[in-house]
């Protein structure tokens, strides 16, 4: 025990002389804390800056899928706007074909008439 402060004694002692003030245990833990504090700052700096470029990243795959739903909803009103174009033609189509089945059953009765 007296060993270890007998070294820490010359410790000081050199410090004071490479220094020119004393410097105490408490300063050289606290310095060696600060030390260590900014390690740790910088580390959590870096997994900041990672985790803001994967919220970067997140958000332009949030946009591209918005715009492929926007595309797709626009596709499927196109579909539907011609869906319902295609039931108005079918049953217009049904119109004339049971407007061309009665002229043809009058041209009918107009052909026995005749004869």
């Amino acid at each position: 025990m007296e060993n270890a402060i007998n070294d820490i004694y010359v410790i000081e002692k050199v410090f004071y002389g490479i220094i020119g003030s004393q410097i105490s245990i408490d300063d050289i833990s606290g310095a060696i804390y600060g030390i260590s504090s900014s390690i740790c700052g910088i580390s959590n700096a870096i997994c900041g800056i990672r985790s803001a470029i994967c919220g970067i990243r997140s958000a332009i795959c949030g946009i591209r899928s918005a715009v492929c739903g926007i595309s797709s909803a626009i596709y499927g009103i196109r579909s539907a706007i011609y869906g319902v174009r295609s039931v108005i033609y079918g049953v217009s189509s049904a119109i004339y074909g049971i407007r061309s089945s009665i002229y043809g059953i009058r041209s009918a009765i107009y052909g026995i008439r005749s004869s």
